[in-house]
């Protein structure tokens, strides 16, 4: 019996069968037929061309992809995957080639795959310590079997710099929530972040300041154009830091003198504007009461305390005053005593 394909120009295929016709033990000619399997090949030739795409996609990705029976047999393992296994371990058991494991993992959710789901989870892999995001699909095949791809990607070095962020946060955290002076965050106008000792000062609590809680609301009003100046200046980067002062509002109403030290940080790629703050009003009232006293001594060391008039002192420092003047317009000074 003889059996190939007639293919033509025009696209039509034909599957030609060919046999002896035997006729008193004798050959005598031959039978053809001739069966049009023109949609047959068409369809084949769709499903080549999309599995070259499929296996062209699966070769060119940076990411580690293998395929593996429901016995948990390695059926395919694109070029990265081979590259980070080292081989071609097509045939082997899974949990050996890629992790070193004589079982299946612990981690595993191949019974997930074989009842038609898609799963993700990172795992770390014994093999190399690496951290992995994997996400698994079922492949169905004509049989009712079922395989398994996995997508494999190392998230090592994001894993680490998630932990050094973390511990970052963890230690500002933990000298802020002691600091002996307020801290704050500020993204877009409002607070991510007081410390306690901030939230005190202001008769608040870390909660309420946290409750999407504008800046605006602790600045007396005539000083809040120079706060938005300054906090604009770090925000838009004119400025690495900036210190000044302004009277804040606390929550009763009471105003109080406050100064910042402040500047500009980058979490996630996000600016957010950081500042201590210090409560000054205590340090105001005595600046203030020292200038007083000041004045007053001065007052008192130049006036005669029974008359109230200039005394001898204050006569000499304005003659001083005057002379000098004198000789720097290169004028003449007249004195007149009168007793």
């Amino acid at each position: 019996c003889i059996r190939d394909r007639l293919e033509f120009k025009d696209q039509r295929a034909f599957e030609r069968y060919s046999r002896p016709h035997i006729l008193n033990n004798q050959v005598i000619g031959r039978v053809w037929s001739f069966r049009d399997v023109t949609r047959r090949k068409l369809v084949e030739e769709a499903l080549q061309e999309s599995e070259n795409k499929y296996r062209s996609m699966m070769e060119a990705t940076m990411d580690a992809i293998y395929i593996c029976s429901p016995n948990f047999e390695i059926e395919y393992m694109n070029s990265a995957m081979i590259r980070q296994v080292g081989r071609d371990a097509t045939g082997e058991s899974c949990f050996n080639a890629l992790h070193g494991m004589e079982e299946k993992c612990s981690w595993c959710m191949h019974h997930r795959v074989q009842q038609g789901e898609h799963y993700e989870q990172t795992i770390i892999s014994p093999a190399d310590n690496h951290f992995y995001h994997v996400s698994a699909s079922p492949i169905v095949h004509n049989d009712g079997s079922i395989s398994k791809m996995a997508v494999f990607r190392d998230v090592t070095e994001l894993k680490r710099s998630e932990k050094m962020l973390k511990d970052s946060e963890n230690k500002f955290k933990s000298f802020a929530e002691q600091s002996l002076v307020g801290v704050n965050l500020i993204q877009d106008g409002v607070f991510k972040y007081v410390n306690p000792k901030f939230a005190e000062m202001f008769g608040y609590t870390v909660e309420e300041c946290l409750d999407d809680m504008p800046f605006r609301k602790f600045v007396y009003s005539e000083d809040l154009p120079i706060v938005e100046e300054q906090v604009k200046k770090r925000v838009e980067g004119e400025v690495e830091s900036v210190h000044y002062t302004f009277r804040g509002l606390k929550k009763s109403g009471e105003i109080i003198n406050v100064e910042i030290y402040g500047s500009t940080i980058l979490i996630e790629d996000q600016p957010f504007v950081i500042a201590t703050v210090l409560d000054i009003t205590e340090r105001k009232k005595i600046e203030a009461e020292l200038e007083q006293a000041k004045k007053e001594a001065l007052e008192m060391a130049n006036k005669d305390s029974l008359t109230g008039l200039l005394n001898r002192r204050a006569f000499m420092e304005r003659m001083e005053q005057e002379t000098q003047r004198s000789l720097r317009a290169g004028t003449p000074l007249s004195f007149i005593s009168v007793s």
